[in-house]
């Protein structure tokens, strides 16, 4: 069925909004859009260097200095590491460039070339890895494959025995989802839009993530929930007076929960049972 929740199974589901086809899961509180005709985002060079050009001009390098330490990859040199779903390759740069001799590797569908890190261009889902790696990284991707489970279930393929598996995504029980809906109810729809665009057709609560990791073999060790930088937001293309009342809606919002908590950031670590 259309609205057979992609986490858990349940068909116990409900039309959360029908105009872009957002549905809940009353098990297990994931959020999924479900999308008729071609539903699956090309990620070209398009998609980079104009779409989502914010993100990927400034780059999250806090939470990449938390990855390194919880990792702790300072007394783990040697050990390999991959990024899947690399986009430009900058958590894997950064790492290069802190000096530490990890082994790096990179799998995305954009083409990248670094000196050090062994970049492969194509699909994490339709590649063979003939050598097992200690840690998997993957930032702002689960958010966007269409079945998780088998999204996971590779991960676990590739992944050494006691591996460590640090998953960053989009946390759907953020206090601007909740303020998203409210809007909604009046026919403000732009933030809900925004956050439901479909090019993201998985929305993780904190509950729905924890069960997407431990029912496909993972012992959680951290789950934090956190935002990103504001610098990295993507605004609507609408006139400069616009985005400058939005870009100040969301810097209220995320000082508001800098505090108070319900960020629109979450990162699980977890480590693959033996």
């Amino acid at each position: 069925m259309k609205n057979q929740c992609p986490i858990c199974n349940s068909e116990n589901t409900k039309i959360r909004d029908r105009e872009i086809g957002v549905y809940e899961c009353l098990k297990c509180t994931h959020v999924f859009t479900v999308i008729t005709g071609n539903p699956l985002t090309p990620y070209t060079e398009e998609y980079y260097n104009n779409k989502h050009k914010n993100w990927f001009e400034h780059p999250d390098v806090r939470l990449f200095r938390k990855i390194v330490k919880q990792l702790d990859l300072e007394n783990n040199q040697g050990k390999s590491l991959i990024d899947v779903g690399c986009g430009k390759g900058d958590f894997l740069k950064y790492v290069k460039n802190t000096g530490l001799k990890i082994q790096l590797y990179g799998i995305d569908p954009t083409k990248n070339v670094y000196d050090g890190i062994y970049f492969i261009q194509g699909d994490f889902m339709n590649i063979d890895f003939p050598d097992r790696k200690d840690f998997v990284v993957s930032t702002m991707v689960v958010e966007h494959v269409t079945e998780p489970n088998l999204f996971m279930r590779k991960i676990v393929d590739i992944l050494k025995p006691n591996g460590v598996l640090v998953l960053n995504t989009i946390n759907s029980g953020a206090l601007i989802h909740y303020l998203a809906r409210f809007l909604k109810i009046f026919g403000v729809r732009v933030v809900f839009d925004r956050l439901y665009d479909h090019h993201h057709l998985q929305h993780y609560t904190k509950k729905s993530l924890s069960q997407l990791v431990i029912q496909n073999g993972f012992e959680i060790t951290s789950h934090t929930i956190h935002n990103f930088p504001l610098k990295a937001v993507d605004l609507p293309e609408n006139r400069a007076i616009i985005r400058q009342i939005y870009l100040a809606g969301v810097a209220i919002i995320f000082a508001f929960s800098n505090v108070f908590g319900g960020g629109l950031s979450q990162t699980i670590v977890c480590r693959k049972h033996t």
